[in-house]
């Protein structure tokens, strides 16, 4: 594989995981509109949570994804 094919592919699945994130948060938003009860609450902070720690995960997938494509570079070098 080459490393421009890898950081594509790291880059994408990045991407994607934020486009489903994203996703996921504006359709519980819009169910807000419908719920206005206790349960709807517990379930906005569960996903507030989940939405806290997935951004963590992107944020420490985009630092890995800065070494993996550095450690590729270095291996591609003709010594």
């Amino acid at each position: 594989m080459s490393v421009h094919h890898s950081q594509m592919s790291i880059e994408r699945d990045i991407s994607d995981f934020k486009e489903c994130l994203n996703e996921f948060s504006k359709k519980i938003n819009a169910a807000g509109c419908l719920w206005n009860d206790s349960k709807y609450f517990e379930l906005r902070n569960s996903v507030s949570r989940i939405a806290s720690e997935s951004r963590g995960i992107i944020r420490e997938s985009e630092q890995l994804h800065g070494v993996i494509m550095r450690f590729m570079n270095i291996c591609s070098e003709e010594w």
